[in-house]
């Protein structure tokens, strides 16, 4: 995170670890049921809510440019964010829980012919952009996944997604009605040992 000029922000950080090691926050911060005290709290939701207005104003730089150019109608425009972000929500910051407010995330699509204009109250996931992007700039589908870990690996071309193309034109679709999310926690979480992604034999 960068230098942000504001009056009375004397101090700059770039990470929590960086408030652990200079004594801010306690070392054990969340474990230890302390807090954060409330001058970082604000100095990061105003860093926070800066970059958020940086990235706003980068994403009108790059409409204004597909304007100038021709490009605007017949380009396919995906604004989406990898995860969400809590600002002290449930005295958490950052990502890695299952809480919504850290797996929720913003996706805006404008695509040439998509006549759905407003918000759309269905479940989606990432996983589902994929085949909506093949779907939209190619008209082609993308199969499913087999089921079975080792299957799936094998197969050149599938999705674990389903194409929201249908939402966009005021459809509907299938689906369970559920978005999954996954937080490893080190070796506690099954499959995950040290918190990276590991295959099972026979799964």
């Amino acid at each position: 995170m960068t230098s942000i000029a504001a009056d009375g922000w004397a101090h700059d950080f770039s990470d929590w670890g960086q408030l652990r090691a200079n004594g801010s926050v306690s070392a054990n911060y969340p474990y230890d049921n302390t807090t954060v005290p409330d001058y970082w709290a604000r100095r990061a939701r105003q860093a926070y809510w800066a970059s958020i207005s940086f990235t706003d104003n980068n994403f009108g730089v790059l409409v204004q440019a597909a304007r100038t150019a021709g490009l605007y109608e017949s380009l396919i425009t995906i604004f989406v964010g990898d995860h969400g972000f809590a600002l002290g929500d449930n005295d958490l910051w950052s990502k890695v829980t299952n809480f919504e407010h850290a797996t929720r995330v913003p996706l805006l699509v404008r695509a040439p012919g998509v006549s759905t204009v407003g918000v759309v109250a269905t479940f989606v996931e990432s996983v589902s952009l994929f085949p909506t992007v093949v779907e939209l700039a190619a008209g082609a589908s993308v199969p499913p996944c087999p089921s079975g870990l080792h299957a799936s690996r094998n197969t050149t071309l599938c999705t674990h997604g389903e194409s929201m193309v249908p939402l966009l034109h005021g459809g509907s679709r299938g689906g369970s009605g559920a978005a999954y999310s996954q937080v490893p926690r080190g070796n506690s979480t099954r499959g995950m040992p040290g918190g990276k992604c590991a295959s099972t034999p026979g799964q």
